[in-house]
């Protein structure tokens, strides 16, 4: 650890079984509990965990004539290149009559295309990062020209809420701004799961609760995704193995923290691809 971990990296994963001669490491920004399991299959409760805390999240920081993009994933704030053009004829200058609103309308135009190769830059980085979610920020002008531009595919991913940053904030600071924006994103999708969870058992819908039921859901493959509350005392078999049959069937695993709906339902469910044959 003190030789081969960087100061950055807040946790360290490492997998290891002499007999299949794996060795396998995983480095992220975000700290682990302390844990050491020695078992005949892995526990991925906390890497699960990473997974549905840590979505990948893209932010774009724009002006008119620049765009700046950071990957947030595993607790890491990358930077990525983005469009970029000289500022020269940006400005509005005062002129007369025709050669003014000439001169605006060129303005105008130039911004209008830098806004729309902007949005093609963020909608490739969405793609190739398999983004969750867009958050914008910059200046009161250069926001509502990128939203014209933006495709019916991004658009749906953005936060409401724009964060006001000048174009040359520094990394930290752009990190400091975003992840209270990424943690409530999060706790909202969270609490979310749980409330259709809720829902559809009042529906008599595509959803189980309850230790066993969830089991069965996910040894059919029947469960679509497993909502797991990280604060009910289920013991470390346990979870490892809901945890273990989500990852062997596809599931994805959403944990939820503080929600006293799912805590009475006993501290786990399913939503369902489709309705369980054995009911």
């Amino acid at each position: 650890m003190e030789n081969h971990v960087e100061p950055w990296q807040q946790g360290v994963a490492i997998f290891a079984c002499h007999e299949r001669g794996l060795f396998e490491t995983l480095e992220v920004g975000t700290a682990f509990q302390n844990q050491i399991a020695f078992e005949p299959y892995p526990d991925l409760f906390q890497l699960a965990h990473l997974l549905d805390k840590h979505e990948t999240v893209i932010t774009a920081l724009v002006d008119t004539n620049t765009t700046r993009l950071f990957v947030t994933r595993w607790g890491f704030l990358e930077e990525i290149p983005g469009p970029e053009v000289l500022p020269r004829g940006y400005g509005k200058r005062n002129a007369t009559c025709l050669n003014q609103a000439r001169y605006h309308r060129r303005v105008e135009n130039k911004r209008k295309a830098f806004a729309r190769e902007a949005a093609s830059a963020i909608e490739d980085l969405v793609k190739q990062e398999d983004a969750q979610r867009v958050i914008l920020a910059g200046d009161a002008v250069a926001i509502p020209l990128l939203h014209e531009e933006l495709s019916n595919t991004v658009e749906p991913l953005v936060h409401e809420e724009v964060l006001r940053l000048d174009i040359n904030t520094p990394l930290r600071e752009v990190h400091d701004e975003i992840k209270p924006v990424i943690e409530y994103l999060e706790r909202e999708a969270s609490h979310s799961q749980v409330d259709n969870l809720v829902e559809g058992i009042r529906a008599n819908g595509l959803v189980v609760s309850g230790m066993q039921e969830t089991l069965d859901a996910l040894e059919h493959g029947q469960a679509d995704v497993l909502i797991l509350a990280n604060d009910v005392p289920l013991d470390d078999q346990q979870r490892n193995t809901l945890v273990r049959k989500a990852a062997n069937s596809g599931a994805r695993v959403e944990v939820v923290e503080g929600n006293p709906v799912l805590q009475e339902l006993g501290g786990v469910g399913a939503q369902l691809r489709y309705r369980p044959q054995w009911v």
